[in-house]
């Protein structure tokens, strides 16, 4: 044992050596680096071919600004130079910075009166300079390349908007003009010609192969293909059953059948297509004009049995209890209606689309199609629309809190869509078909983002945030084995519910704007900049930045907590002072932390104290002047925030005013009372004033019944009497006990009072009334109460003291009497 003991020492001196030479010798590696002077001639010279590279991309969006696959290949080449700049500047930028310092540390050059300084010291910093000197033109250089590569970027981005716009409101003849009808029909028989042609092609081409003893990928597909259809049909049916005896089925295994069956009717189909289509490419089948109708076919199949299986899981038609989307019965099965046949409608247009555009079919036959594909998507959206009925809201007895209302986006749902199809049909009727065009497939596909992500959001609800509830066994779990706390698991569960949410949000955003005319580099720029930082005025703010000081000021205000417990338990109790002193220095110590966390966190942002203390001699200026006021509220509302001595729910007392706080905020709190006004009252008078708080401590309080008995009653008997009320009443605390005493001789009676305390002090007014009853019941059938009234006096039954509830109830939400 002694063996041990000592060598543990030896031991913590080695690891200690260890660690310090591994400290030093990173010091030495770190220091190297920075004092090493890298010739940035090859940097150079990468800059200057990424500017030759910029002046060619300039010249190819003057020479092909309406091209937009052309604009979109040069983006991305923008995109490539703009990294490789930033990379360029991140490697120059610390190597300047490690100059800098070194000449600082140098000194300035010394005047010509001044005292010569060694000749070794002089070359130093010439050489230096000439390096620092280096650096910073080619900093400016990337920096100016920088700018020429956004510049380039915004103009292309420009082009390629210009182009979608004029695209998109390109006018055409109306679809009911008769010169439009009599120019397909002298088309339509050549570009009938030409589709048979194309048909044709492709099977003879099916046909060759088939006599080689070819198509053995298709057959593989084939029975690939059938496999998955047989699974669909037999095997996933069972996991996705939805029993229609279960009458009351969670909301989670809800959203878990409606997911199980919008992906077990949607994958095997979506599966067996994406084989059969790399067959058919493996085969050649797909390099005739027919290879887009055949990819179009084979996506509408997909998307025709995926909106039909997300349809069938948020409405279910035939089973009210499984429907996650709140219509009535009549309302969801016309939805499942509507989105049967209109499944079918877009397919057969968008084959028909993929079939002119694979024949090359003239304008007129292109303008027909696309402006009967939506004409017929705005009929099935009027069919829609007029089958449904707004749900009413279940009418209910409101003796309960005002609760507002729920914001309805149905009815501005509902508007926008008859908007919708007013547009297509007269974008239709005045010639501009493919803005109509744009709009049917717009809506289509904000109906499937919106279905996909609603579905998506009540899973994560359920699974995050309902799933880990107080009495759950994940909530449970969590606690036993993690040893979080009951509200912590709440908290963490309502957290990571909403990041996930958010994350659903911002994608569904995403790709909802994604068809206008944007790509996905579009989409990630200002994502880009948003992760290399951002100015604000001569201040540039960095993501890193901000993580940096959000865990500075973390660090260092558990470091003050810490302080704070230290000095609670160990220091201060040692010292001799009494207790307010103890809490003085306590609170002392906590608002020099909570500063000091500030500072050092506003320091990780750049915010120099320079420019926080001129700040505050504006705010300082402009108290003087008459906000005095505001500022008094706004700290007396930091104290309260911090200090708490009232929480939002207690019930408290303010002068003729008493109710339960429903809002503290940094200017003023809001109490509601009793009879549901509110009560504003400012901060200041909180912080300043007398303010009972019954909550405060804990909802344990004190009632008094007092009442008035004969003389001629026996005392004893009338004070065990008293105490057997409070004792038989379940609200009545056992400890401490209730208590009956002798109060008052009047000239006709005896006053006594009952003390007891019960777990709940909301329900005083209750309670007490009860026990006014029982002792009062009691007390008459044992002959001490007079027949005959006593006279008025001070002292009468139901005398409430020092915990006196409000003649008005309190809420229900916290009265369980």
């Amino acid at each position: 044992m002694r063996h041990a003991e000592s060598g543990l020492p030896q031991y913590l001196s080695l690891l200690i050596a260890c660690l310090f030479c591994t400290c030093l010798f990173c010091a030495w590696a770190g220091a190297s680096s920075a004092l090493a002077v890298t010739d940035p001639a090859p940097l150079t010279q990468q800059l200057d071919t990424i500017r030759a590279s910029l002046d060619q991309i300039e010249k190819d969006v003057d020479a092909d600004e309406h091209a937009d696959p052309g604009m979109s290949r040069l983006r991305q080449s923008i995109d490539g130079l703009r990294a490789e700049i930033l990379a360029v500047i991140g490697d120059l930028t610390p190597r300047a910075q490690a100059l800098n310092a070194q000449l600082e540390q140098l000194g300035a050059k010394p005047e010509d009166d001044a005292q010569p300084e060694s000749e070794s010291i002089a070359g130093e910093r010439k050489e230096k300079s000439a390096a620092l000197a280096d650096l910073n033109a080619g900093i400016k250089l990337a920096e100016a390349l920088l700018v020429h590569a956004n510049q380039i970027s915004t103009r292309i981005s420009d082009l390629r908007r210009t182009a979608f716009t004029r695209s998109l409101l390109a006018r055409s003849a109306s679809l009911w003009s008769p010169s439009l009808w009599r120019d397909v029909a002298t088309a339509l028989p050549g570009d009938f010609r030409a589709l048979r042609g194309a048909f044709g092609n492709w099977a003879w081409d099916v046909r060759q192969r088939f006599e080689r003893g070819g198509l053995s990928y298709v057959l593989v597909a084939g029975l690939v293909g059938a496999l998955l259809h047989w699974l669909r049909l037999r095997v996933l049916p069972r996991l996705t059953w939805r029993d229609p005896a279960d009458t009351e089925p969670s909301r989670l295994e809800r959203v878990l059948k409606a997911l199980g069956i919008t992906l077990a009717r949607s994958v095997p189909v979506a599966g067996a297509n994406l084989v059969l289509y790399m067959a058919l490419d493996s085969e050649n089948l797909l390099g005739g004009r027919l290879a887009p109708v055949i990819s179009w076919l084979l996506f509408g199949i997909v998307f025709l049995v995926f909106m039909r299986a997300l349809a069938d899981a948020l409405f279910a038609p035939e089973l009210t209890a499984w429907r996650l989307f709140e219509v009535d019965d009549e309302a969801a099965r016309h939805m499942s209606r509507v989105t049967n046949l209109g499944t079918i409608v877009i397919l057969a247009g968008t084959v028909l689309q993929s079939m002119v555009a694979a024949i090359s079919a003239t304008l007129p036959l292109v303008v027909v199609t696309d402006g009967i594909r939506s004409l017929a998507v705005a009929g099935l959206m009027a069919w829609a629309l007029r089958g449904l009925k707004r749900l009413a809201p279940p009418e209910v007895d409101d003796f309960g809190p005002y609760v507002p209302a729920e914001t309805d986006y149905r009815g501005i749902t509902v508007a926008v869509c008859w908007l919708a199809v007013l547009a297509i049909v007269l974008a239709v009727t005045i010639g501009y078909i493919a803005f109509a065009s744009f709009v049917v497939d717009q809506v289509v596909w904000i109906l499937s983002v919106t279905g996909i992500y609603f579905l998506l959001r009540v899973f994560t609800e359920e699974l995050l945030e309902k799933l880990p509830g107080r009495h759950s066994r994940t909530s449970l779990f969590l606690q036993t084995n993690m040893g979080l706390r009951r509200r912590a698991v709440e908290q963490l569960s309502v957290l990571t519910a909403g990041i996930f949410k958010l994350v659903l949000l911002v994608i569904a955003v995403l790709l909802v704007v994604a068809p206008w005319g944007m790509e996905t580099h579009d989409l990630y720029a200002p994502l880009q900049a948003v992760r290399m930082g951002f100015s604000i005025g001569e201040i540039s703010i960095a993501p890193a930045d901000i993580v940096s000081a959000a865990l500075t000021f973390a660090v260092v205000t558990l470091v003050t907590h810490a302080l704070q417990r230290w000095l609670e338990n160990k220091y201060l109790p040692t010292t001799g002072f009494d207790a307010g002193i103890r809490n003085s220095i306590r609170t002392a110590v906590g608002y020099v932390g909570f500063f000091i966390a500030v500072a050092l966190a506003c320091t990780q942002l750049g915010l120099s104290l320079s420019r926080i203390s001129l700040v505050a001699g504006a705010l300082s200026v402009g108290v003087g002047f008459g906000l005095q006021s505001i500022v008094n509220n706004f700290v007396s509302g930091l104290i309260l925030l911090w200090e708490r001595p009232i929480r939002v729910g207690d019930w408290v007392v303010v002068g003729s005013d008493q109710g339960y706080v429903r809002r503290i905020n940094v200017r003023a709190t809001e109490i509601e009372t009793f009879d549901r006004s509110s009560v504003i009252i400012p901060n200041s008078n909180l912080v300043s004033g007398v303010v009972k708080n019954r909550l405060h401590t804990g909802r344990t309080g004190r009632i008094i019944i007092s009442i008035g008995v004969a003389y001629d009653a026996d005392e004893n008997e009338v004070r065990r009497l008293m105490v057997d009320c409070a004792r038989d009443h379940s609200s009545v605390l056992k400890h401490p006990e209730p208590v009956a005493h002798l109060m008052e001789f009047t000239d006709s009676k005896m006053r006594f009072e009952l003390w007891c305390f019960i777990g709940n002090i909301q329900e005083s007014t209750s309670v007490t009334s009860q026990l006014n009853l029982a002792v009062l019941q009691r007390l008459r059938a044992r002959g001490f109460i007079p027949p005959r009234p006593l006279e008025a006096e001070p002292w009468g039954f139901g005398r409430r003291a020092r915990e006196t509830a409000p003649v008005e109830q309190p809420e229900t939400g916290n009265d369980t009497a």
